[in-house]
């Protein structure tokens, strides 16, 4: 929608230009009045008679009167209605034009404007009957006041345009919605109040702020932040004084600026309104129902909780309220009254899209991104998929598809659980674009379909943001307002907690898969095609049949049928839960099929649970039946001891089985025997679920579908290839974004690994340790097939988590993914499959719904887990939620304050800001490399100037005349004499660096990080072809780019790796895997060097030297780490 246009009819506008007088119609109720016609100084006026008589001399002392009387009501009539007016009423006027109407209505609002241009019309009529009266101060006076009559009318008619501007546009936008039922009007004018504190005193509270917020200093030490700052600003200002021979006590000013210092941390935050707005919900303690605040009651909640199960369900019941608070551990009275056992702290969807819509630049990316920027098939981000712009919006219309001006967003929800008393681990990614609804109240999880009521204040304020949504009074691009609709898309989660939130049984259930409705007993089946498929429209049917059951028995008998039960998110209406609950990449892929492959197939050693271990002997299927029948005993009997005797994997199976949720992060036995007992000892007699006895001897009970880190029946690895495996990853490199694995990976002291962590083992370190470990001329044919195997794992991995990806792509990882399983099974005929496997297939409807898995998967989310638990609190159950979600959204909102602070540009405040985003905002782990932008960011640490060597330099020379056409630039040696119109000498120095980064990853010559220097590029000699090569040195060149245009640019010196020989090639293991991207190079360089540009770098790779068998010569094997796409040699 263009507003605020020039153009239209000339009769419609309103002339800018001062130097003629208006003549537009003045609308009121009374005759219309218009500004005649008449002329300013330098237009032709008939000649004056100077006469001096008596009576003209009256005239002139009556006209004189007159204009002083007018320039005095002029001033006051001035200042009573100044630029930002009420609001004027324009009525009803139908078809809109581009300007204003001439004529406003007769309304209350518009009296006071319509009065005032009457009087102008009037006035300028007198200023013209006074006539020319010869006199030079009465004809001076008279001409000043028709320009400033003049400039007043002219002020109104822009104080009427700019207010028609908005009036239509707000118009216009209301005219896209029903009228029965219109969007949340909410103002967003608080967010765009800019800071008139100076300078200084800016950059010294959002340092205190930083430092709180960010830096972790707590808030009674923040307060000696702000005292310190004081006393550096005061100490600053007396040494200057002294330093000018000036007395040494301060200035007015000086003091002023001393006294507006905030002197407590609170006061400084609320400088920059930086707080979230929270509703806060009193939790029922035992089922978690939600209350909002009523102002109606006296409490503002109720007292007890009124929530049903079902109805011939009790009431709950439970109290919400209490009037004590503790002390020391000492309950005491409250005198503020009874308050919540328990808060649910509520961050409303609408003002967090307020705070949003106020950033710079995000909106210009928001409203591009249903336009798809790719071309053909290849999918970069999950706009380009189909699911999103499948939806449908609530008109029927495509949702993609936006009435102009109007936002359209979709989010993603993550739902997870975490303990704040545990080990805490910081990250950072893109906070301020979170919008975190609400911590769940602790120090306990809800139970299935008690989630519901949390869920339920979010859903509650979904349907009005999709069917009508929000008028937003100004935003960053849009200042006279912004419709916004929202809609949820993916549910991202664990498996676990994804099947509790969309209401599925258990993945160790009957009806495990979320996608397709095969049984558990036929998880074997790995053909797609015989697979029965869910239905959104008989999923809603099921589960809303066991909502609507009359009693627990009768919901019993609906999962057990269905294996559904109700989820709050069914009762968004466009909402496919068969399509929108998303497998998770990074649950599945790396800490399910890789560790269950490492762990469970392999057999490579574990974090134990057992102080002591010890050698164990297998179970018979007998012997399991005893151990099983002892267990269901000790958990009825509510005995630990008789627990404690049995094997971790039949406790951990119970536990599973009987959907018994173990708290916190440790996994120990003990931890599964606490968490059964106290769900037992919760409804005693309930029927406990047991486990089923396996055909063979097993020395740790492992139940179908279990795939707990502490339980492995097999072990291929022997000490001696695990002692391999770990003496190739110290020696292999790594580029320092990617997370290193343990040294000592395969023993039980390197305990639990993290997902990015198992990517780097799986992908990394194994694939360079096992191929020339099992792929040799001289490795067996079983180690042949366990290799093969395990790689078409990888390559699947690997083919799926890239950053773009295509149908073709997709078909592709199901083909390495299925014939990994196929493969599994035949080698390991006794191997049950489990739950990760079967959905593993079901991935590639994901990648075709929702594009590359960067934009749908956990790995952020998991990250925010560990910032939350960083921030300070004070450990209190009951006030840390609030607390979390305060300083969280603090943090974030601050990241965003920062991007808006608009300092003096100078070198000092640049300094600050760019040294701040180094601290806060810049990415800095290992899997965030797959977030980074596409586009390139080139510069680099301290530069210090250099001539080139004359081998760089000629390589530098020919780099850039390849290709030149006679139109082109050419270059010559810098001591030549120039020749040509388009000939230019080429500067012999240059500007040497240490690192420069590219789609914010960092390369790098040896010195500074080795791991960074070695890198994959395009071939300058072979088309198409992909080499290996270390960095050994980086330059900004300067030089001419066209007629009196000079660039600077960067270019690295790397030098390339000497292929292997035909003969060699043969024998590279690497090459018999294709899409693996590794092979392998001589351990030597070629002689000349190669310099590239930004552009000819593809990815680094990682890098391990070693002498292979039949080659008999030191080789590097070269192990692409392209993010992109694979590399083929």
């Amino acid at each position: 929608m263009a507003l605020g246009s020039k153009e239209g009819a000339e009769d419609e506008g309103v002339s800018g230009t001062q130097a003629k007088i208006l003549a537009s119609t003045l609308a009121s109720s009374q005759p219309s009045h218009s500004l005649p016609e008449t002329r300013l100084p330098g237009e032709d006026y008939p000649p004056v008679e100077s006469s001096r008589t008596k009576e003209s001399d009256d005239c002139n002392c009556r006209a004189l009167k007159l204009l002083s009387s007018i320039n005095s009501e002029l001033d006051r009539r001035s200042r009573s209605l100044p630029n930002k007016i009420a609001k004027l009423d324009f009525g009803n006027p139908g078809t809109f034009v581009r300007h204003a109407p001439k004529k406003l209505p007769n309304a209350t609002a518009n009296e006071a404007f319509i009065l005032q241009e009457s009087w102008l019309s009037e006035t300028v009529q007198s200023l013209i009957d006074l006539g020319q009266s010869g006199n030079k101060d009465v004809e001076g006076q008279r001409l000043g006041l028709l320009r400033e009559v003049t400039a007043e009318y002219q002020r109104l008619e822009d104080v009427k345009q700019q207010q028609w501007l908005v009036f239509k546009a707000r118009h216009e936008l209301l005219e896209q919605m029903s009228e029965a039922d219109g969007p949340l009007l909410l103002s967003t004018e608080r967010y765009f109040r800019q800071s008139c504190m100076p300078p200084l005193l800016l950059a010294t509270i959002f340092l205190a702020v930083v430092l709180h917020i960010m830096g972790g200093i707590a808030w009674p030490d923040s307060h000696f932040t702000l005292a310190a700052l004081r006393v550096i600003i005061a100490g600053s200002f007396a040494f200057m004084r002294s330093a000018q021979g000036l007395p040494s006590k301060l200035s007015k000013e000086e003091l002023e600026l001393l006294d507006d210092l905030p002197k407590d941390i609170r006061t400084a935050l609320n400088r920059f309104d930086l707080a979230p707005d929270i509703v806060e919900y009193a939790c029922c303690p035992a089922c978690f129902s939600t209350y909002k605040p009523d102002k109606s009651l006296p409490t503002l909640y109720p007292q007890h909780c009124t929530y049903c199960e079902t109805p011939s369900d009790d009431v709950c019941g439970e109290p919400l309220l209490t009037s004590q608070v503790k002390v020391g551990g000492t309950s005491l009275n409250n005198d503020a009254g009874p308050k919540p056992f328990k808060v649910f702290a509520y961050q409303p969807l609408s003002s967090w899209l307020a705070r949003l819509f106020s950033r710079p630049d995000l909106e210009t990316y928001m409203d591009s991104v249903w336009d798809p920027a790719t071309s053909g098939d290849e999918w970069r981000d999950i706009w380009d998929a189909t699911a999103l712009h499948e939806l449908k919006g609530p008109d029927g219309k495509p949702y993609a598809v936006k009435p102009p001006g109007a936002a359209h967003l979709v989010f993603s929800l993550f739902v997870d659980w975490f303990n704040p008393y545990g080990n805490k681990k910081a990250g950072k990614y893109k906070l301020e674009n979170v919008y975190l609804v609400g911590l769940i109240p602790g120090p306990h999880e809800p139970k299935l379909h008690h989630m519901n009521n949390i869920l339920r204040p979010l859903v509650n304020d979904l349907p009005q943001l999709w069917e009508h949504g929000i008028l937003l009074g100004r935003t960053w691009s849009k200042p006279f307002g912004r419709l916004v609709r929202c809609a949820l898309g993916p549910l991202i989660c664990d498996l676990p907690a994804l099947h509790k939130r969309a209401g599925f049984a258990s993945y160790s259930a009957e009806a495990f898969c979320s996608f397709c409705q095969l049984p558990e007993n036929e998880i074997t089946n790995l053909n797609k095609a015989t697979w029965p498929r869910r239905s959104w429209k008989d999923h809603l049917r099921q589960a809303d049949d066991w909502k609507n059951a009359r009693t627990q028995d009768a919901r019993e008998k609906v999962f057990a049928r269905w294996g559904l039960r109700w989820s709050e998110l069914l009762c968004l209406p466009y909402w496919d839960v068969t399509k929108f609950t998303v497998l998770d990449a990074m649950h599945n892929l790396f800490l399910g099929e890789f560790q269950h492959h490492c762990r469970q197939v392999w057999g490579i050693d574990i974090k134990s649970g057992e102080k002591n271990p010890k050698k164990m002997k297998p179970h018979s299927p007998e012997q399991q039946a005893i151990e099983i029948e002892k267990g269901r005993r000790g958990i009825e009997k509510l005995s630990s001891n008789t627990l404690k005797q049995l094997r971790k994997g039949y406790v951990m199976a119970f536990a599973i089985l009987n959907e018994v949720v173990v708290e916190g992060s440790s996994f120990t036995k003990t931890a599964y025997i606490n968490a059964l007992l106290n769900w037992y000892r919760e409804n005693p007699g309930r029927n406990i679920c047991i486990p089923t006895v396996l055909n063979d001897a097993i020395t740790n009970f492992v139940l179908q579908g279990m795939e707990h880190p502490d339980v492995s029946k097999f072990c291929l690895l022997s000490k001696e290839h695990l002692n391999k495996i770990q003496a190739d990853i110290k020696n292999t490199s790594y580029p320092s974004w990617m997370v290193r694995p343990p040294h000592n990976f395969g023993s039980p002291s390197h305990g639990k690994l993290k997902a990015d962590q198992w990517r780097t083992v799986c992908t990394v370190s194994l694939v360079l340790s096992l191929v020339p470990m099992w792929g040799s001329a001289t490795s067996t044919d079983k180690e042949k097939l366990l290799l093969h195997n395990f790689i078409d794992l990888v390559i699947a991995v690997e083919i799926s988590v890239k950053r773009s990806t295509s149908p073709a792509r997709i078909a592709l990882y199901n083909f390495h993914m299925t014939r990994y399983l196929k493969t599994l099974r035949e080698l390991f005929a006794d191997h049950q499959l489990q739950p990760n496997h079967h959905l593993s297939l079901h991935l590639d409807e994901c990648l075709s719904l929702f594009g590359p898995v960067h934009s749908w998967w956990a790995f952020p989310f998991e990250r925010y887990n560990g910032i939350i638990r960083d921030l300070n609190s004070n450990q209190k159950p009951g006030e840390m939620e609030k607390s979390f979600l305060k300083y969280f959204c603090i943090g974030a909102n601050l990241r965003a304050f920062a991007s808006r602070i608009k300092f003096p540009q100078t070198e000092l405040y640049d300094l600050m800001m760019k040294s701040f985003h180094r601290a806060f905002i810049e990415p800095n782990s290992s899997l965030l490399s797959d977030f980074l932008s596409y586009e390139t960011t080139s510069t680099s640490s301290t530069a210090y100037s250099m001539e080139l060597s004359e081998d760089v330099y000629k390589a530098l020379l020919d780099r850039l005349n390849a290709g030149s056409s006679p139109h082109q630039l050419q270059f010559i040696r810098w001591d030549s004499d120039v020749k040509g119109t388009n000939t230019y000498l080429l500067d012999h120095k240059a500007q040497s660096i240490k690192s420069v980064k590219l789609d914010g990853v960092s390369f790098s010559i040896p010195k500074s990080s080795l791991g960074n220097s070695f890198v994959l590029f395009k071939s300058l000699t072979v088309a198409g072809a992909i080499t290996a090569g270390q960095i050994c040195q980086i330059f900004v060149h300067h030089r001419v780019a066209a007629m009196d245009h000079s660039t600077d640019e960067t270019f690295l010196v790397v030098q390339e790796y000497e292929s292997l020989s035909p003969s060699d090639k043969d024998k590279d293991p690497f090459l018999a895997f294709e899409n693996l991207g590794a092979q392998l190079y001589y351990n030597r360089f070629k002689s000349h060097p190669c310099v590239l540009k930004l552009s000819d770098i593809v990815s680094h790779f990682s890098c391990l030297a070693y002498v292979p068998e039949d080659i008999g010569q030191e080789c590097i094997i070269a192990k692409s780490l392209d993010r992109s796409w694979i590399l083929v040699s």
